[in-house]
């Protein structure tokens, strides 16, 4: 089949069988995913992606919202989706929220308009939302947009506005967005601000974001505040300033099982780069981190005095880290919360091969930040990974445990992953892991996937963009045309008794046509100059004539003429090897003579050639004699050429003046 005849569209099918077990529930299920994902049309103008994922068994309903099904067609640039999909509003008015509805985008030269509505699928707070924005593009660098977003409740709706302003060039990026919820007479605020600026040797980067307790946005009640300076004085020092404070609050779901904490780091850190492979730094800063579950677990703040160092050399890196902290438990009510503690760790990465990849990390700490003395935690762990170009990728990994604070998410203690390309249509993946899940910290989970995926190219049209190449060989001198290869982009066809052969289905275009020189006959060549460019037309039978000829040889020699002069044998010339040039129109054939000086030039087409002896850099030892010759080829003709080169007389120079020889003794 010839892969290039039709236009396929790509459908992806994924069969994926899940076990889950802890001590709350035990489920297994089959995972079903249907996706055709591509163009419709050999111009790529229109694009459909359709699909569905239904899960069969006992499934947990942890996995819930893995089920969906959508259907998104695309025009150039506009949209048009309807199904189950997370909108991605904005930042502040609503992201990654799973729902049910549909959305359109229509795109304009300057202007662009967007409308969704969906029922949130695991929200049910809210019964549906609808919602839409206008963006303009008046300049290159510069957009802005307004927004509605409605939100219907079982006892009320709310409506919020929303403005973004976006500007770019090449030193810097701004973004901003204000927000306000409509209420009854209540009107509540949310802003945003997000810029880079890149300024002689400083670089600013700077995330704020405040809404106030009753906004009704994707984050209610939170504060965000992220600048980061640096100054970079030398290629060696680099100084940065930093400023994070972070109290995000997400509306809940049934998706969402917990938040991050709340935490607030204030840092200065000074780099110093002495050479490519190393690197140390510095940092004096302070860190407070509260749990934000109701049953607080941790509350503390450190000031800290910290030192880095990190190596890197051709197969390994390696990065040491030391701290000594002032630490603070809040949730101790005695006089002796505050104590100093210290933290220790090793992050090193080993390239045992190309293909097979080490990671080890250990950490240590003697501190006071979940317990009212101080004590010993001890974390490590590791990971091995081996992966065979794209085809084999295998990976296993391990911790013993994580801190307090890390355990609003879900850990892994052990896991275990592969994935296998037997070629591009089949893949065999499966990935085993125990761990906890963020809100179960005293039952472990064992999970068990192991899932195959079948790609598909369903033929959808037939190229019309194609037309046919016809060939046909014709020679005076040889019989036999038969069983002669012709190469086109990758096709071959094979000459018939009559010397005919013929290429199908051939996208338009420049193609260029060679041949097979093993399968000519002996002594017999092509006549045409090979590679030859074809154009083919949209069905069009495109005619390409060649001729089988018996190949002509020029060969001959030099002789070479040395002079009667008496002199010492280390003035005496040798004639060297001697380049031999065929020209043809602007074609160039060289040649060497032998240790005979005989030269000879084979498989040559017939025709007008100057022959002659490339004698630069020899002039001044030799003569040659009628050097360059006008010659005609007959078909399978042998042409003899013989030059003369004749070895210089040396010039004795003479003198009028006299010598005074000295005697040795």
């Amino acid at each position: 089949s010839r892969s290039d005849l039709y236009f396929y569209y790509p459908i992806t099918t994924i069969v994926n069988y899940t076990f889950l077990k802890n001590e709350a529930e035990k489920s297994q299920f089959l995972i079903y995913n249907v996706n055709g994902n591509g163009f419709l049309d050999i111009k790529k103008k229109h694009h459909l992606n359709i699909g569905t994922i239904r899960a069969g068994g006992d499934k947990s309903t942890r996995y819930e919202n893995l089920e969906r099904n959508w259907i998104k067609y695309k025009y150039k640039k506009n949209e048009l989706y309807l199904g189950d999909f997370s909108f991605n509003f904005t930042r502040l008015l609503e992201q990654n929220r799973l729902g049910r509805g549909g959305y359109s985008k229509l795109y304009f030269k300057k202007i662009h308009f967007a409308f969704f509505y969906n029922t949130p699928l695991f929200f049910k707070e809210v019964k549906d939302q609808l919602g839409g924005y206008i963006k303009l593009n008046p300049f290159n660098n510069y957009n802005t947009s307004l927004g509605v977003l409605n939100r219907t409740y079982d006892n009320s709706k709310t409506t919020t506005l929303n403005i973004t302003q976006s500007f770019k060039n090449t030193f810097s990026s701004l973004y901003l967005e204000t927000a306000m919820t409509m209420l009854g007479k209540k009107k509540r605020i949310g802003l945003q601000f997000t810029g880079k600026a890149k300024i002689n040797d400083y670089e600013i980067l700077s995330d704020i974001l405040y809404t106030s307790p009753e906004f009704d946005g994707y984050f209610y009640n939170s504060s965000n505040i992220f600048t980061s300076i640096k100054k970079i004085f030398s290629k060696r020092f680099t100084l940065v300033n930093e400023i994070n404070y972070n109290l995000l609050n997400p509306r809940l779901d049934e998706i969402i099982e917990q938040i991050a904490p709340f935490n607030q780091r204030y840092f200065s850190r000074l780099y110093f780069v002495p050479n490519r492979g190393h690197r140390h730094s510095i940092e004096l800063g302070y860190l407070s981190v509260k749990d934000r579950s109701e049953r607080i677990k941790f509350d503390f703040h450190e000031y800290l005095l910290n030192y880095q160092y990190k190596i890197k050399k051709n197969n390994f890196s390696l990065a040491l880290d030391n701290a000594i902290r002032l630490s603070t438990n809040n949730l101790v009510s005695s006089d002796e919360k505050r104590k100093t503690s210290l933290h220790s760790s090793v992050i090193g990465v080993y390239f045992i091969t190309n293909n097979l990849i080490l990671n080890t990390n250990v950490q240590y700490s003697n501190t006071n930040r979940y317990s009212q003395s101080k004590r010993n935690l001890l974390f490590y762990g590791g990971s091995l990974n081996y992966k065979i170009k794209n085809s084999w990728d295998l990976g296993v990994g391990f911790r013993n445990d994580y801190e307090l604070s890390e355990q609003y998410k879900r850990r892994s203690l052990f896991n275990l992953t592969g994935k296998f390309k037997f070629n591009k249509n089949h893949h065999l993946n499966f990935a085993g892991n125990i761990g906890y899940s963020s809100l179960n910290t005293n039952s472990k989970d064992f999970f068990l996937s192991i899932g195959y995926r079948l790609n598909l190219n369903i033929p959808i049209s037939k190229n019309k963009n194609i037309g046919d190449v016809v060939g046909f060989i014709n020679s005076n001198s040889i019989s036999d045309r038969s069983g002669i290869i012709f190469n086109l982009d990758g096709y071959s066809s094979i000459t018939d008794d009559e010397g005919n052969f013929k290429f199908k289905d051939i996208a338009t275009g420049k193609h260029y046509l060679s041949v097979d020189q093993s399968s000519l006959k002996f002594n017999s060549i092509i006549n045409e100059d090979i590679p030859l460019e074809v154009t083919v037309n949209k069905k069009e039978e495109k005619q390409v004539k060649l001729s089988l000829i018996k190949p002509s040889k020029i060969g001959g020699k030099i002789t070479f003429k040395k002079n009667n002069q008496t002199q010492a044998s280390l003035f005496k010339n040798k004639l060297p090897q001697l380049i031999i040039k065929l020209v043809q129109g602007d074609k160039i054939k060289y040649t060497l003579t032998n240790n005979k000086n005989e030269f000879l030039f084979s498989q040559i087409k017939p025709g007008k050639y100057k022959i002659g002896i490339v004698s630069k850099n020899y002039e001044k030892k030799f003569t040659f004699n009628d050097n360059h010759r006008l010659i005609t080829v007959n078909e399978g003709e042998i042409k003899e050429i013989i030059f003369s080169v004749s070895e210089k007389l040396r010039r004795i120079k003479m003198q009028n003046k006299k010598f005074k020889l000295k005697s040795s003794n």
